[in-house]
């Protein structure tokens, strides 16, 4: 991300900075400058991070800046008892004034160093309004990085509303067992739903987090609710459909989306399942249950804001 970077970049450069302006820079300060950078070369630095020359130059600088008189004389031509006393009255041989004496009685004006600017940092991908999208990433990001506030920046979400996601998550897993993503105190890693494979028809479920409808408002509230439908209504069962308004949503989805989900009867109610003959990782049934997570704790979110 942009904004990581922007960040990063400051930093490396603000610690070889530091090393830097020592009088004297030593070899291994700047060793230990890159190990907790994690650099292994000096030349990653300085080609991708450290946005100062004078930072790359300082033992150069420093050098020259400590020239002997017989160098500088060699050098210049210049009168050396004239140079003596113009050092002398800056304040000796080893001032800060010394090399721009010499420059001066050259004809050439020091450059000034120009007063240091850091950028603006650029803008945090955060929309001014949340989505059910917004979690969804955020579930991807923790899958992939195992870092909360890596996942959050990733996002686009705070951690104040991440903190509240958490609080809701973890409802989630008291009433279904489950959680879109890692939570602190979880004692049991496999109540975490695997990011659902990208199948054919799968990015139609995934288009739903965008703007949720109300037919999956629907089936996401129904579906919470239900901790072991499986076990009333065998190994693929999804969600059992217990009123005309769940039937609804649920014909209203697999006739919109045309994903491959069967609706069925079993012991004398409506259910959704996985088809026969397909594990359901491999279905759309993940697809379907992690989107239904997703928009259940969005949902909640919404409603703890009013």
């Amino acid at each position: 991300m942009t904004y990581r970077y922007w960040l990063r970049k400051n930093r490396v450069t603000a610690r070889h900075e530091g090393v830097a302006e020592k009088s004297l820079p030593m070899a291994r300060e700047t060793y230990g400058t890159l190990c907790i950078s994690g650099h292994a070369s000096i030349l990653t630095p300085m080609a991708s991070y450290i946005s100062d020359p004078g930072v790359i130059y300082c033992r150069s600088l420093h050098d020259g800046e400590q020239a002997p008189r017989s160098a500088v004389l060699d050098v210049t031509g210049l009168d050396g008892s004239k140079l003596d006393m113009a050092w002398l009255r800056a304040g000796g041989a080893n001032s800060k004034a010394r090399l721009p004496i010499v420059l001066g009685r050259l004809g050439l004006e020091p450059q000034a160093r120009p007063a240091e600017r850091i950028t603006d940092p650029p803008p945090l991908n955060r929309g001014k309004t949340i989505t059910a999208q917004h979690l969804a990433d955020f579930a991807r990001a923790m899958a992939k990085s195992k870092d909360r506030e890596d996942a959050t920046l990733r996002s686009g979400l705070t951690i104040p509303q991440v903190d509240r996601l958490e609080k809701i998550a973890s409802t989630l897993v008291r009433m279904k067992g489950v959680t879109p993503w890692p939570i602190s105190g979880l004692r049991h890693i496999s109540a975490v739903m695997a990011i659902p494979r990208s199948l054919t028809g799968t990015d139609k479920l995934f288009n739903l987090l965008q703007k949720p409808p109300e037919f999956v408002i629907d089936l996401a509230e129904s579906w919470a609710q239900q901790a072991h439908p499986d076990r009333l209504h065998g190994p693929h069962t999804i969600m059992q459909l217990s009123d005309k308004n769940e039937q609804g949503a649920a014909r209203t989805m697999v006739g919109t989306l045309g994903i491959d989900i069967v609706l069925d009867q079993s012991e004398g109610v409506e259910i959704l399942r996985s088809p026969d003959g397909v594990a359901p990782s491999r279905s759309h049934a993940a697809a379907l249950k992690w989107v239904l997570a997703i928009v259940w704790v969005y949902q909640r979110f919404q409603s703890s804001q009013d």
